[in-house]
């Protein structure tokens, strides 16, 4: 019997585990990447154990366009732990060589490998790969598939006959690569070896031609039994972009409950999650064990017989449970049942999901028909200190199922959660419309479109909701991603150009509570390309913030390309000059356009309720560590090439501010040296001290743009008719650097109002007149005069003068 191997890398590297080239490799991000920094070498690391196994399956990445010098063999089955050795024999997958392809070979001690399968050419030819890789063998038949991309575009299944080899061996990664451009590039995750599958179940590639290649006898000569469909069938690895489930039309379908028992069979939002605990450690009261706990939301008495819980690599299937309306059910593993079954109705299951840190999990009935998903990562928790452990995810209001993270927190009850009863976190929200957040372009043909909520798919699959500007482009498929539903793929009929700036609207798409964006339904697409040097820059920088408002950095693309933030690394260097783990800035591709602003911040959401922000550029989530109020430096890497590096200091805040604090360092040029401190300055007070997402208070102005003060409209009314009821008092600055006062005068002379007082300015902004005077009390109709004057640390002063109307409606 094949043995089940799984490894997705949550754990980090357990050493128990696998063994090889130790150094070579780390764990980033729950995926495993290669880290040996050396020219012209290779290094390996494999299973400590002997497996036997039928199939086998993984994801990787490969940051790189392979060549005969820079290639990964995966090997299936190999005799010796030294992957490396000159007397190997078993089988192993090449990704790359000179042929761009994913191949599959038969070493024999050392001898020159024999290639048994031969992959398509080109595959690989691209600077950077995704590929997930599937292979099975039964009879001494071999089969191989995959799956490329970022939305996984899967070829045929490629077949060959050789049964020469062993039944078992360790399994393991071994890389060769030849210069520093290709270090630290080699990404693997989601390892799955175990029994044979019935390839006739494999999708979504063609069966292999049995006409073609005459099946083998097996030894015995009795008629070979099926496999054993009890056992787990592979599962196919996650899209790099979001976790997703298993596919399930791999897996042969669970018979339905019988008629006789009691409850009818769920359907779409009658059963969903309700609460979850991922990671039981460290306790806060609750059992150590995992769990899920279900809600029956229907009139009606459920029957669970046959539904299938799952994440992206383990699936357990519900045994016959008549579930009540409106009440709960906790399910769990066998180990945890005794613990839970004290706090409510418990039902454990063999092979319970155990869940990564950020993991989606779905809820399908026995027929495979979708009843509820949850997509989560450690933001879902709104509580840094609870995600770390040992307290639950609970659903705020059961009555939007549909609604995504917003409907999710960290329990608050005081053992860290409430399986078997109500959650602490029961109350309302409002959905959150289907806003229209992103298309970024897979290829040059597909276009993968993100969404704020859960999509209708009825709708959304629909071609007529999908309009590009000018009518440049037009889309021949559109394919609603599921489970999610939060994400479409657009087909379209001719490719995207490169340094080709396209436009998509949507129109008419509503989410699963019949709701739809009238406002964000227009996205900017353009190809992406690899950055240079100083393409993306520090712009902005906000060390010490306000209370309630959290820090942040902004970066600015200051070239005409799109660049894929999810390549972009943030480097935080500590007092000793010494780098500290990179941080990636999103895991999904995200496009930042030519001239556009990204926001980069602990909690986005919470600064943009402080501040001002620009409404078109990525807004990130990134666990910033805590900037210094006395300098930090930092920089900022594509892949492991440098873009822009700054280290700030409080000297760089304008000197005659009597404190910095709630005040951001604002990059003046852009296309000046980054770490010119001259080009650096205090935000201005009339745009709230910061910018984040949109042009800095202190850019430089456009060049031939005219320098002074003017008013408009000349007369005004402040009578709230909404007709120029305001002053807009308008200024332009040849420099940053201007203090200003302005005063407001009546016709004899007297000061009525004193609007600014020593309020450092930008190098454009405005300032509004309401018709008040100090006294906050509204000012006679008549003349008045605007008088402003304007101061640098070097002593330079200035003074502008204007009369102004105040009108009045006769009673």
């Amino acid at each position: 019997m094949a043995q089940d191997f799984r490894e997705d890398f949550s754990n980090g590297l357990p050493a128990n585990a696998w063994r090889g080239t130790d150094t070579a490799w780390i764990v980033e991000d729950g995926k495993l990447q290669s880290h040996w920094e050396q020219a012209k070498s290779s290094f390996y690391l494999g299973t400590a154990e002997v497996h036997a196994a039928d199939s086998w399956q993984w994801w990787m990445k490969l940051g790189f366009n392979p060549s005969s010098q820079n290639y990964v063999d995966v090997f299936l089955v190999a005799d010796t732990l030294n992957l490396l050795s000159p007397v190997v024999s078993g089988y192993f997958v090449r990704a790359g060589n000179t042929a761009d392809e994913v191949s599959l070979y038969h070493v024999v001690k050392g001898q020159a490998p024999v290639k048994v399968i031969d992959g398509l050419d080109g595959l690989l030819n691209h600077a950077s790969n995704i590929v997930q890789v599937r292979v099975s063998r039964h009879g001494g038949h071999w089969y191989l598939q995959c799956g490329t991309g970022a939305v996984a575009t899967w070829d045929t299944v490629r077949t060959a006959v050789d049964s020469s080899g062993g039944a078992q061996g360790y399994f393991g990664f071994a890389v060769k690569q030849s210069t520093a451009s290709f270090f630290d590039k080699h990404y693997f995750d989601d390892v799955v070896t175990g029994a044979w599958p019935d390839t006739t179940q494999t999708p979504p590639g063609t069966p292999p031609d049995t006409t073609q290649t005459p099946p083998v006898t097996p030894p015995d000569t009795t008629t070979p039994s099926p496999p054993d469909t009890t056992q787990t069938p592979p599962v196919t690895p996650p899209d790099t972009t979001t976790p997703s489930p298993p596919d399930t039309t791999q897996t042969p379908p669970v018979t339905p409950p019988p008629a006789h028992v009691s409850g009818r069979e769920p359907l779409l939002y009658d059963v969903v999650i309700h609460e979850i605990l991922t990671d039981p450690s460290p306790p806060a009261g609750l059992p150590p064990y995992r769990f899920i706990e279900l809600k029956n939301r229907s009139g009606d008495t459920i029957q669970l017989q046959g539904c299938v819980l799952a994440d992206a690599i383990r699936r357990c299937v519900v045994p016959a449970y008549a579930l009540p309306p409106d009440s709960l059910l906790i399910i769990c593993d066998k180990d945890a049942d005794s613990s839970y079954r004290r706090l409510g109705a418990t039902l454990s299951v063999p092979a319970f999901p155990a869940f990564k840190t950020a993991d989606t999990i779905v809820l399908r009935n026995a027929h495979d028909a979708l009843l509820h998903v949850i997509a989560y990562g450690k933001e879902t928790y709104h509580n840094d200190a609870y995600a770390k452990g040992g307290h639950s995810l609970e659903m705020i209001d059961v009555s939007t199922p549909c609604s995504m993270a917003e409907n999710w927190t960290a329990s608050t009850a005081a053992m860290g959660g409430t399986p078997g009863h109500g959650n602490a976190a029961d109350g309302h929200i409002s959905p959150v419309v289907p806003d229209l957040l992103q298309a970024f372009p897979a290829d040059s043909l597909h276009l993968l479109l993100s969404f704020a909520a859960t999509l209708d798919s009825a709708t959304a699959n629909g071609l007529e909701h999908y309009h590009f500007q000018g009518g440049r482009l037009k889309v021949v498929k559109a394919t609603v991603r599921t489970p999610l539903c939060n994400e479409v793929v657009l087909t379209l009929q001719t490719p995207l150009q490169q340094d080709s700036l396209y436009v998509l609207t949507t129109t008419g798409i509503t989410d699963c509570n019949g709701l739809e964006s009238g406002v964000k339904n227009e996205a900017a697409i353009a190809l992406t390309a690899v950055p240079d040097s100083l393409d993306v820059v520090f712009n902005e920088v906000m060390y010490d913030p306000a209370p309630g408002m959290p820090q942040f950095i902004e970066l600015y693309n200051r070239s005409n390309h799109a660049v894929d933030l999810s390549h972009v690394f943030l480097i935080m260097l500590d007092k000793e000059g010494n780098e500290r783990p990179g941080l990636r800035l999103v895991a999904k591709p995200l496009l930042l356009m030519g001239g556009a602003y990204a926001i980069v911040s602990n909690d986005p959401q919470a600064l943009c309720r402080q501040a001002i922000c620009g409404m078109d550029g990525p807004r990130l989530t990134v666990h910033l560590p805590a900037l210094s109020n006395e300098g930090a430096a930092m920089r900022l890497r594509y892949d492991t090439a440098g873009l822009d590096a700054f280290a700030y200091s409080p000297e760089m805040q304008f000197e005659l501010l009597t404190g910095a604090k709630g005040i951001s360092l604002e990059r003046i040029d852009p296309d000046k040296p980054t770490q010119n401190a001259g080009n650096w300055h205090s935000a201005a007070a009339d745009a709230g001290y910061s910018t984040p997402g949109r042009k800095n208070s202190q850019a430089m102005p456009v060049p031939g743009q005219a320098s002074g003060w003017s008013v408009t409209p000349a007369t005004f009314s402040p009578d709230l008719d909404g007709m120029d009821d305001l002053a807009v008092i308008h200024y332009v600055m040849p420099l940053p650097g201007f203090v200003g006062n302005i005063t407001l005068f009546d016709a004899n002379g007297h000061a009525v109002r004193e609007l600014v007082r020593n309020s450092l300015l930008g190098t454009e902004g405005k300032f509004t007149w309401d018709g008040l005077g100090d006294n906050r009390r509204t000012l006679p109709a008549g003349i008045y005069i605007i008088y402003v004057m304007v101061f640098d640390r070097g002593g330079t002063v200035k003074y502008w003068k204007q009369p102004l109307v105040l009108a009045m409606k006769l009673q």
